[in-house]
């Protein structure tokens, strides 16, 4: 005779050795950490301002500067307020920036053609400008040069001229640089108008050139 044995129903796993559960308990756990360390950074700031009687908020825009921007896209002034401060050394890092990525992609696109070079010298050098370069990060790169020309560069009484007008001291570099006149904007429609006048002529060149022979 034989007899069926009853097992007793298997025990439910913990939800903790449920990886998902488990996962997700710890992200929330982290969040919670992160805002309450934020909450209390916050209020110690806040306590310690109010303590020493300093004023926070942006009410300090509206007040006077009183210190000068060395070069600046927008008319400024020192008794300009510091949100005029601010606009000018916003535009100055756009401006910046701007010209890093025209400088940065003109040269990489230099270096990445000559590094494929058939040319044995051409494509070494490159070689070793990439290689030496690539895996340095740019700040660090930035305090390099900016210290050397610091320290060998001479005052800017003795300053160095390797090109008219350009002069280059432990200061920095600098060359002139034309001032804005109506006259640009003739030029750069005269500009403009040639590089259309050229494409189309070519191109009627071309065709006649086909037809005719």
């Amino acid at each position: 005779m034989v007899t069926d044995t009853i097992r007793p129903p298997a025990p439910r796993p913990s939800p903790w050795r449920n990886p998902a559960v488990r996962g997700m308990v710890l992200q929330v756990l982290f969040v919670a950490a992160v805002v309450a360390l934020g909450a209390f950074l916050v209020h110690n700031t806040l306590v310690n301002l109010r303590r020493q009687n300093i004023a926070g908020g942006f009410g300090f825009l509206d007040r006077e500067a009183a210190f000068g921007i060395g070069e600046s896209l927008i008319a400024y002034s020192p008794a300009d307020t510091y949100a005029r401060a601010f606009l000018a050394g916003l535009l100055n890092t756009l401006y910046v920036s701007a010209l890093g990525i025209v400088l940065a992609t003109v040269l990489g696109t230099v270096m990445g053609i000559t590094r494929l070079s058939r040319n044995w010298l051409v494509s070494k050098l490159a070689q070793v400008y990439v290689e030496t370069f690539r895996n340095i990060p740019l700040l660090l790169q930035l305090f390099f040069w900016w210290g050397l020309l610091r320290e060998t560069a001479p005052a800017p009484r003795q300053a160095w001229q390797p090109l008219p007008d350009v002069f280059v001291s432990n200061r920095g570099i600098a060359f002139p640089i034309p001032n804005a006149d109506p006259a640009y904007g003739w030029v750069a429609l005269a500009f403009g108008v040639g590089v259309l006048a050229t494409i189309g002529i070519f191109r009627w060149a071309r065709q006649r050139q086909a037809s005719t022979g």
